[in-house]
C-alpha cells in the first residue's frame, strides 16, 4: 500500500540537473532573491528558508545517480 504525500513541509533538500549551473544559480538569485551557499565547478546550492535546492550539472550526473530502467507496470 501506497502513503499519499500530503505535506511538502518534511523536505529539507531537492537536487535539480541542469545544464548550465551558473545559469541556473542566476535565475534563482534574481527571481527569487535566495543566497547560494555553496558553490564549486559542478554545482552551486541556493537557500529558500528551510530548503536548500542543489543545482548540479547534468555531466556530473552519471557519477551521482545510478540510471536504471523503469519498472514496468
Amino acid at each position: 500500500m501506497s502513503q499519499q504525500l500530503t505535506s511538502l513541509g518534511s523536505i529539507s533538500a531537492i537536487s535539480l540537473f541542469v545544464e548550465d549551473v551558473p545559469a541556473a544559480k542566476a535565475f534563482y538569485e534574481d527571481v527569487f532573491g535566495v543566497e547560494t551557499v555553496f558553490e564549486d565547478d559542478t554545482s552551486a546550492c541556493v537557500r529558500f528558508d528551510g530548503l536548500f535546492v542543489n543545482l548540479v550539472s547534468v555531466s556530473s550526473a552519471e557519477e551521482l545517480v545510478d540510471v536504471v530502467e523503469p519498472a514496468r507496470r
